[in-house]
């Protein structure tokens, strides 16, 4: 998702996440992304080293 949406604007960026997560909702999805601004729009966060968990934040 972040070389798409790497030149858009923070508003368009916003309304693209919740169409797209308005679509796909009562699903599990998994998003890889360096972005992190958005995570307003996600249950839970993993951060990931070398294949390995070193955070998670759930919210």
């Amino acid at each position: 998702m972040d070389e798409p949406i790497s030149q858009l604007d923070e508003l368009t960026v916003d309304e693209i996440f919740e169409n797209f997560l308005d679509f796909l909702k009562d699903k599990t999805v998994l998003i890889i992304t360096h972005r992190v601004s958005n995570k307003k729009f996600f249950d839970r966060i993993i951060e990931l080293k070398d294949g390995t968990i070193i955070k998670e934040e759930k919210f």
